[in-house]
Parts: structure tokens; sequence; C-alpha cells
């Protein structure tokens, strides 16, 4: 069995994530990005998004690697080659 992104989670489920789910997915994406900054050869950039958050076979988190370029909407502002806005208030 191989991996499952969180948009094909979402799309299987007829519901929206629980609150408690939510927390879950933050903490181990956390513990997940704290192992993936501390091996820079692993990505060479990463955008998170529900295509590229999965979960292994076991049910442990991953970050898929796409080679592709990501959803405007899941780049950051200072990524985009069009300079555009944020929606962050100074």
């Amino acid at each position: 069995m191989s991996t499952a992104s969180l948009s094909e989670v979402l799309a299987s489920r007829s519901r929206f994530l629980e609150e408690i789910e939510l927390w879950a997915l933050c903490r181990e994406c956390c513990l997940t990005l704290e192992y993936v900054h501390d091996c820079a050869d692993l990505f060479q950039s990463l955008c998170i998004s529900p295509d590229t958050v999965a979960f292994d076979p076991e049910g442990n988190v991953c970050f898929l690697d796409l080679d592709m370029e990501p959803d405007a909407m899941f780049t950051a502002p200072e990524n985009e080659s069009s300079g555009g806005n944020s929606y962050k208030v100074s």
C-alpha cells in the first residue's frame, strides 16, 4: 500500500476532519517538519498543501514532493514571481 494524500483522504470521507483530528494532524506535521528541517537535502523547497501532506501505510504523516509547481493558493506571497499581496496586516 502506498501513501494517501490529505486531499485523497478528505475526498473519500463524507465529512470534514473533527477538531481533535485537526490538532493531531497539526502536531504530526510539526514533528515531521522538525525532522525535515534537520535533513536539508530532502527538499529544496517545501510547499505544504492538501496534496503534499500525506499518510504512509502505518498512519504517519509525511510530505510528498510532487515535482510540479504548487497551486498559487498555497504559495507564500514572497515566493510568487508576480510579487503578490499578503493578507497579513502589519
